[in-house]
């Protein structure tokens, strides 16, 4: 990381660099801030998991999620600010927990983090700090935010951006368990993922839209218009399959929680 960030204080090209982790040791955060600090150009620091340090160094942003450090780091460049949130929906009474399921390790741990700021403490294979462990990873138990990226999942099979099999299998099993609210997920584009990430998957939606009371579907499709993947599309289907889009993954956390809150 430190060399990292060397790199980037040195190139010319680079104006505003953005600096994206897990959670670290504090003393490595606290080496790594002293690094950006000594930088004479702007850093954007999310480390997720760990709140604000109690210096704020000139020149060092703090933000609060994934999809707010590239909104600040616009802004330091372009002066202008990004997009925000978004309305809820309908719920069944019977129907009380999120289900999130995650192809994007960081993403799933964020969607943590954020759905912990509402009070909701979830239970994941990979929880964060004040999450619990989830003793069947094969079946969920209250709110569960599961990372089907991690080993636990890949073993012998797979990453689920290149075979969504098992995650499509997965949002069926929630879709048709009469107490999810809300079924929270990501659509990882680019190379190396999957050519056709909704084969399958709008079969998916459609049996979940099916079910006597159906979850209000929630996603986020993480990519570009350069990916090889025709975002526009993707996102186009989505939509008109039912499912609400999120401008990034925070938003998507933000409006599971809010909904499932009654907010």
């Amino acid at each position: 990381m430190l060399h990292g960030l060397q790199a980037l204080a040195d190139d010319p090209q680079t104006d505003v660099i953005v600096l994206i982790s897990k959670p670290l040791a504090q003393a490595i955060a606290d080496k790594i801030l002293a690094r950006e600090a000594a930088i004479a150009k702007p850093v954007v620091v999310k480390f997720l998991g760990q709140g604000s340090p109690n210096v704020n160094p000139e020149g060092v942003f703090f933000a609060d999620s994934l999809a707010h450090s590239a909104e600040v780091a616009v802004a330091l460049y372009r002066k202008q600010p990004g997009p925000k949130a978004r309305q809820s929906s309908r719920l069944n009474p019977k129907q009380r927990y999120i289900r999130g399921v995650f192809a994007g390790g960081t993403f799933c741990y964020e969607a943590q983090i954020i759905a912990s700021g509402y009070g909701i403490q979830a239970f994941s294979n990979t929880p964060s700090k004040g999450n619990s462990p989830l003793v069947d990873l094969w079946h969920s138990q209250g709110h569960t935010i599961i990372d089907l990226g991690d080993d636990d999942f890949t073993q012998g099979r797979p990453h689920p951006m290149i075979d969504p099999t098992l995650r499509n299998q997965r949002l069926l099993q929630e879709a048709q368990d009469p107490q999810t609210a809300v079924l929270l997920f990501d659509l990882v584009l680019g190379y190396g993922a999957s050519e056709q990430p909704l084969t399958d998957l709008l079969t998916v939606i459609e049996q979940a839209q099916q079910q006597t009371a159906p979850p209000v579907m929630i996603a986020h499709v993480c990519g570009t218009d350069a990916d090889p993947q025709s975002r526009q599309q993707i996102q186009q289907a989505l939509t008109d399959a039912g499912v609400q889009l999120a401008d990034s993954n925070a938003d998507a956390a933000h409006l599971a929680a809010r909904i499932v809150s009654g907010l």
